[in-house]
């Protein structure tokens, strides 16, 4: 799936890429079950490409999270008011992956603060609990 996933990031190799997912899925070498299904990295076998998973399936961080939306919230509105250029539209290109991401949100101006990973500003203290 890594490869897929590196592949896909050049326009000309979207194709191959998702035949190559395509195959990896078709022989279970993966845990993938659609070759859309993402993020890569936290792909699990039996993951199911299903559009709802009911409460009792979740994981185990799911309760923190929701458990502390208040917090969570909070660090947001700090973000969002001392930091607002650091936002950037979805699948903009602004940071090293993720330039079709825009493909898979709809309507307008969906905006993301990269917390880990590539285009991350490397700052601990930006939402120190999410």
């Amino acid at each position: 799936m890594e490869l897929m996933l590196s592949m896909e990031e050049v326009p000309q190799h979207r194709i191959i890429a998702r035949h190559v997912a395509s195959l990896a899925i078709s022989t279970k070498s993966c845990g993938w079950t659609d070759p859309f299904q993402r993020p890569g990295y936290i792909a699990r076998v039996g993951l199911s490409s299903i559009p709802f998973t009911p409460p009792e399936k979740h994981p185990p961080w799911c309760r923190v999270l929701e458990n502390n939306w208040i917090r969570i919230l909070n660090e947001y509105h700090h973000l969002a008011t001392v930091s607002p250029l650091t936002f950037s539209n979805v699948g903009s290109g602004q940071r090293g992956s993720g330039h079709n991401d825009h493909l898979v949100v709809s309507g307008r101006s969906w905006k993301e603060y990269v917390l880990f990973g590539t285009g991350s500003i490397e700052n601990d203290g930006d939402a120190p609990f999410t």
